[in-house]
């Protein structure tokens, strides 16, 4: 019997086993993919295993949400060409040089979106994307709690390629009626809306609070690194006398593979290898009073605690690897088998409401400018000249190069001073005098236009990175959530929901000002939109400033009282 089990426990690292009295978790093998099962037994996690198990997930679903961006750049890099004479600027950028270059009529473009209405068409295509990606985030986060997430990652992934790859196979089957294209869009924004919430409940399911707002702010670099593969790769097609179709069909190919990658190899929970669950919560030392007790307030900020009924402190160490698994409470399978919460249950956790709205203003700045900054760059005379589209599309680029820089230094911010909402206020903050300089300076020369594209991205996209990755992590494993975990996508959903209906609003309304008014009024929207999107979080930002404080005056009265009674001792003695 004994050789038996020795036996077993030699299969997997992740197997169940007892040792020095602590009683291991069995792998629950029929919830592992077979991929995973494949590198379990090659033993690929026999060493570290909750470390390597971790950085397994971050890798994936870092490549998951990447190709989700990758594949909703191509249509605005392959417009230049669908609609290449929609810019009146052509005129002054030696038109004719550029009708010949490729040996066809440059000035042809592809129907419908080579009318004089080229603009409305492109922006109705744009939109069907946008408000349906927007509309459907809510409802993907609700099915995301209720379902198997490898399915419904899978599902998503797969649709969203098919229907990419749907636009491509346009140019080849030479479909030219617009209802064609909007109808694709609409079908594409639907089955993307599945990544964000799909792919940030995973990773609640992995890692704890524990340097989240850095650990969250690399991650989270994932959507720059997408969007400049999206714009790199369809460039190589985008040309007039290729087949620009290639610009879709990639990404859509792409997208397949890495679904059915999720597919195979995706592990959902810690508990199906038999590792223990991250820590959500911290935990918060007893106050010590003067007679020698020691009690818990309950109003103290909301700071989390993970007590059990005999009162002592129970502590998750998500980082041991000298004992990786634990055998699992009562109360961890009732939380791994809870019911998902309703819309409006999480709804009333504390701060989502707040950090939502202010999303929605962030993120119609961010898009705004992932929408407009090549046009913005292309067609505005920076050093008394214009620098060309491919030059303009190179700088654009800088943009998502300081939206990687500002997720990281906000995310490492929020955890050093262990306050999100007052790390979001002061990137937003910074970000209005910049959006200023960039456009009363950066058309100077292109060496100020560089740096201050970056600034915007590290300042704009920053608090729009960490709300939309660590807070909402936080908020979906709230201590008000305890009795029920299934919030995560659910209150991600709810939270980038509200954040894509700005970004679908942001580029319209730009549009819009910047025709009508000139580009000066458009970034005062900017920065106006910017500066309300801090004052969202004016609630927050006095809880966090009122904690500080509190525990100011309470580390001073102990810096105070332990010498008074310290000499008080040595008098009686």
């Amino acid at each position: 019997m004994d050789n038996k089990d020795e036996v077993d426990n030699r299969k997997s690292p992740v197997t169940g086993s007892c040792s020095e009295g602590k009683c291991h978790n069995k792998v629950q093998w029929k919830e592992v993919p077979l991929g995973a099962r494949i590198l379990s037994y090659l033993g690929v996690f026999n060493i570290l295993p909750a470390k390597n198990y971790r950085l397994y997930i971050l890798i994936l679903t870092f490549i998951c949400y990447a190709s989700y961006h990758m594949s909703r750049k191509p249509f605005s890099v392959v417009a230049n060409v669908l609609a290449p004479n929609c810019n009146d600027i052509f005129e002054e950028l030696n038109e004719s040089s550029l009708e010949y270059e490729y040996g066809c009529n440059y000035n042809e473009g592809w129907a419908p979106f080579n009318g004089s209405y080229c603009k409305t068409v492109i922006g109705a295509v744009d939109y069907a994307w946008l408000f349906t990606y927007a509309i459907f985030m809510i409802a993907s986060g609700l099915i995301a709690d209720r379902v198997n997430l490898r399915y419904f990652l899978t599902v998503g992934m797969i649709g969203s390629g098919v229907f990419v790859g749907m636009l491509g196979v346009a140019y080849f089957a030479d479909i030219h009626h617009l209802a064609y294209y909007i109808v694709i869009q609409i079908f594409v924004g639907v089955f993307e809306s599945t990544g964000w919430p799909g792919v940030v409940a995973v990773m609640g399911n992995w890692f704890g609070k524990k340097n989240r707002g850095l650990l969250m702010g690399i991650w989270n670099s994932h959507t720059s690194v997408g969007n400049i593969l999206g714009t790199a790769i369809p460039s190589l097609f985008a040309k007039k006398c290729d087949p620009w179709g290639w610009a879709f069909l990639i990404p859509g190919f792409v997208m397949i593979f890495v679904g059915c990658v999720m597919f195979f190899f995706l592990v959902l929970d810690p508990h199906h290898v038999g590792l223990p669950p991250p820590q959500h919560h911290e935990i918060k030392e007893p106050r010590p009073q003067k007679n020698g007790m020691s009690y818990k307030k309950e109003s103290d900020l909301t700071a989390d605690t993970n007590i059990k009924t005999s009162g002592k402190l129970s502590i998750e160490n998500d980082t041991d690897e000298n004992a990786p698994l634990i055998g699992k409470s009562p109360s961890d399978t009732e939380k791994s088998k809870g019911k998902a919460v309703g819309l409006l249950r999480a709804l009333t956790v504390p701060g989502v409401v707040e950090f939502a709205v202010s999303l929605f203003f962030a993120k119609m700045v961010a898009y705004t400018f992932l929408f407009w900054l090549p046009y913005y760059v292309a067609y505005n005379r920076i050093g008394g000249r214009y620098i060309g589209e491919q030059k303009a599309d190179l700088l654009a680029t800088l943009y998502d190069v300081g939206g990687i820089i500002g997720g990281i230094t906000t995310g490492a911010l929020s955890d050093v001073i262990n306050a999100r909402a007052i790390s979001c206020v002061i990137m937003l903050y910074c970000a209005v005098p910049t959006l200023f300089m960039y456009r009363y300076f950066g058309v100077k020369s292109v060496g100020a236009s560089i740096a201050l594209i970056i600034f915007c991205g590290l300042f704009i996209n920053g608090p729009y990175a960490l709300i939309t990755t660590a807070v909402s992590s936080d908020l979906g494993t709230h201590e008000s959530l305890r009795e029920n975990q299934k919030a995560k996508a659910t209150v991600t959903a709810i939270i980038d929901g509200m954040g894509s209906l700005g970004a679908a609003f942001g580029p319209l309304v730009t549009g819009f000002v910047s025709d009508y008014f000139g580009w000066n009024s458009a970034f005062y929207v900017l920065m106006g939109s910017c500066f309300i999107s801090s004052l969202m979080l004016s609630r927050l930002v006095v809880g966090e400033a009122r904690y500080f404080y509190r525990k100011f005056k309470t580390q001073t009265k102990n810096q105070v009282y332990a010498p008074t009674k310290a000499s008080k001792e040595s008098t009686m003695m």
